[in-house]
């Protein structure tokens, strides 16, 4: 069996091992600071420490510590650099992006974690751009490994943009996202297998879908989608406000098959498996091969993807280790684990920072090494001095009890154990989490334990009463994770702090909960500084601004805004698209948790999509203390503000130096009746406009309150900077020094500008994200 123990003892080799490799290999691949390649410094450091061990040696000194590890590390790192490149180091111009599908490109296709998004190996030299674009089918999209025909299209969006980097731009694998309709592209191989490890795998999948077809054929389509995640990895079917709920929920790795899915299959074959022993003991000898074929049937048939492999392994090797002179090995669990990982690091190095890789590896060191400790402090032995002289029903109930509080406190410490392990690459990865996550998983392991036994049971044996079980465990899942989703704080902003940081504090938590080996006095000093180091984390870094700053982000065809100033944590004027996604996830949320926002103020120009889509996840995640303008239909309970008809609605500011308006020159929902927001800051004017071109313009430059004579230090050309009639009118009354357009094109405008000689930038010009600052 795996052992429970997490003390370090003396040797450990494999452990050190897997450490070198994985030092090596992110230092070859770029994902450690200082640089990648041969002249970083990772590389630097290891020549170094193998230059001082030989000059030790050549003296005539042992330095006491063994060396291998670094000619390990060293010979990873240099094997990582030549077969797994860091792509982040070749920048792309925006100009080569937009021209990555002009023309067919054939290459392999290789699926990501939904299952309608993949990218292309281009197997040609001229196309190695397209391997760096996310690629999302409309309809089925194709198989693992398929050689594919892309067609070409225009349609390429890249990531949207803002001071802050936000996951995807610091990752740095993918440049943006192209969709790809059912009719640009076409299997440019027949689908014939042809080796047998090609027929092995066309056999599974063929066996898949039949499972999956007969679970549409028995269910409904929701129940029927959801067995089909939980039972075969097939997550075509699910809803994406399903897929929403559970990925803001922090649950989403109930949907995707891992090590708690094989490891509840695994637990319902052992049991079945010793049912048939126990009646016939001559089969006994063929218990462990026949578990062995069995979990490997399994694995093939729900796809076969890494983390089931691993978790085949693993499980397979805990109940059934091997024997060495008739005895059971007691499989070390921390040397197993890194022993995986060494062969992750020598096989793969590319993939080590994956968050799916990472996510499941920590987890799984978590609970290695959290889960002991924590189920020790959460469930305190219990007396049963006293048991005896109760009544034969209340002991039992006391029994019961104490046997519900010791599953409950254990449940509750595997998730803490996996959850902090895992909150670094969730920080850094994602920047947000739901800590009701930690509550959530326990209570859902019964439902998706009775879903796959139901499920598994109606497969195999074609009964509906197991189905109709499994149906509703499914349904019970799907609302016990939709009611949490509306909990608040689901999600949660993480402050953005270095990873190095989230990494050093959970290690401390870790040691101080595990280092049985360490001396009292040291476990203490340890766990006092992992709580200070949290102190650290979660304390503001961020002073106030010193005047007012204006951000714009780049978001295609839409519109964001961001402003603050002394007395204004932070002012969001529009958030939306047409043509991007992920603004809040990529550009908005990372740069309201770099200035360590709580609440800001909301203010909505009108609500179409390309000024209002973003809006929904902003107020989820962070609530505004205030929401001016219009109502985007989905906005959450609370304070409004806003104008029935034409007018200005005067806001008062934090500070004698801040005045807001808000200006509406028509009534309607359109675009004439959309909203300008005037900022006025010690004696400057700053005007955000929405889409009115018409009569809601004209009814705004009528205001007297915009002619009275303040200098326009900057404004925002309205409608994304189309031509208007009123272009003129608008430039002559507010005179401003320079204008900006939200617009992923060059803006129609641009000519009467250049000839005005009056300054202009817009989002989408690729050379940086627009941002101005006035001192006071």
């Amino acid at each position: 069996m795996l052992s429970s123990s997490v003390t370090l003892p003396a040797r450990r080799p494999v452990l050190v091992a897997a450490l070198a490799l994985v030092a090596g290999a992110l230092a070859g691949t770029g994902a450690l600071p200082g640089g990648s390649g041969p002249g970083g410094l990772p590389y630097a450091l290891l020549v170094g420490g193998l230059l001082a061990a030989a000059l030790l040696r050549a003296c005539g000194r042992r330095l006491g510590l063994p060396v291998w590890p670094l000619w390990l590390a060293l010979g990873a790192g240099l094997r990582a650099a030549v077969v797994a490149p860091n792509p982040a180091r070749n920048p792309i111009p925006s100009a080569a992006l937009a021209r990555a599908r002009d023309a067919p490109v054939l290459g392999r296709f290789h699926p990501l974690g939904a299952p309608e998004r993949g990218w292309l190996e281009p197997l040609g030299d001229g196309a190695a751009i397209l391997s760096r674009l996310e690629l999302e089918f409309a309809g089925p999209p194709p198989r693992a490994g398929e050689l594919v025909l892309l067609l070409p299209s225009s349609e390429i969006q890249p990531w949207p943009r803002g001071p802050v980097a936000g996951p995807r731009a610091r990752d740095g694998r993918w440049l943006g996202r192209s969709f790809v309709r059912a009719d640009e592209w076409v299997r440019a191989a027949p689908r014939e297998p042809g080796n047998l490890s090609a027929r092995i795998a066309a056999g599974a999948r063929a066996l898949r879908e039949r499972a999956l077809a007969r679970l549409h054929a028995a269910l409904d389509g929701r129940s029927a989608a959801m067995l089909g995640a939980l039972l075969l990895g097939e997550r075509e079917g699910l809803s994406p406000e399903l897929r929403t709920a559970f990925r803001e929920t922090a649950s989403l790795h109930l949907l995707a098959i891992s090590g708690l899915h094989v490891g509840l299959v695994a637990l319902f074959l052992r049991r079945i498996l010793d049912a048939i022993v126990s009646r016939w003991a001559g089969l006994r000898p063929a218990l462990a091969p026949l578990f062995a074929v069995l979990l490997a049937v399994h694995a093939l048939v729900v796809g076969a993807e890494p983390p089931v492999v691993r978790a085949s392994i693993a499980i397979g090797w805990a109940l059934f280790p091997p024997r060495r002179g008739g005895l059971s090995a007691r499989a070390d669990g921390l040397s197993l684990w890194a022993l995986a990982l060494a062969c992750e690091a020598a096989c793969a190095p590319g993939e080590l920072t994956r968050p799916a890789l990472l996510l499941s590896y920590g987890a799984t060191l978590g609970l290695l090494l959290g889960y002991g400790p924590l189920r020790r402090s959460l469930c305190p032995a219990h007396t049963t001095a006293r048991l005896p002289a109760l009544g034969p029903w209340r002991r039992a109930a006391r029994s019961l009890g104490a046997a519900c509080s010791r599953g409950a406190g254990a449940a509750l410490a595997a998730s803490f154990a996996a959850v902090g392990a895992t909150l670094p690459c969730v920080a850094g990865t994602f920047g947000e989490w739901s800590p009701w996550g930690i509550v959530l998983s326990p209570l859902a392991v019964p439902l998706l334990a009775t879903a796959l036994a139901g499920g598994w049971a109606f497969l195999l044996t074609d009964l509906s009463a197991p189905a109709e079980f499994a149906a509703a465990s499914v349904t019970a899942l799907a609302r016990l994770v939709e009611a949490a989703a509306h909990l608040p704080a689901t999600p949660a902003l993480l402050p953005m702090r270095p990873t190095a940081l989230w990494l050093v504090t959970v290690a401390c938590a870790f040691v101080a909960l595990a280092g049985r080996d360490l001396a009292p006095r040291l476990r203490r000093r340890v766990g006092r500084l992992a709580a200070l180091l949290a102190a650290v984390l979660l304390l503001p870094w961020r002073a106030a601004p010193a005047g007012l700053e204006l951000v714009a982000l780049d978001v295609g065809h839409g519109s964001s805004f961001v402003l603050r100033a002394p007395g204004l944590p932070a002012l969001v004027f529009d958030a939306g698209s047409r043509d991007r996604t992920r603004i809040f996830q990529q550009a908005l949320g990372p740069l309201l948790a770099s200035w360590e926002v709580p609440r800001p103020l909301v203010v909505l120009s009108h609500d179409h999509a390309d000024h209002a889509s973003e809006l929904v996840r902003l107020a989820e995640r962070l609530p505004p203390r205030a929401w001016v303008g219009a109502d985007s239909g989905r906005r959450p309970p609370g304070r409004r503000l806003d104008l029935d008809g034409a007018g200005v609605l005067r806001l008062s500011g934090a500070t004698s130096d801040l005045a807001l308006r808000l200006h509406r020159g028509a009534e309607g929902d359109g675009n004439e009746g959309s909203r300008t927001l005037e900022v006025l800051w010690r004696g400057q004017r700053i005007v955000l406009s929405g889409d009115a071109e018409g009569s809601g313009l004209r009814g705004i430059l009528a205001r007297p309150e915009l002619r009275d004579g303040r200098p326009c230090r900057l404004a925002l050309a309205p409608h994304h900077g189309s031509e208007t009639p009123l272009l003129g009118a608008w430039l002559d009354t507010l005179g401003p020094r320079e204008v900006w357009v939200s617009s992923a094109r060059p803006p129609p405008i641009a000519r009467e500008l250049t000839r005005r000689a009056i300054p202009w930038s817009w989002t989408g010009a690729g050379d940086g994200v627009l941002a101005l600052e006035l001192r006071p």
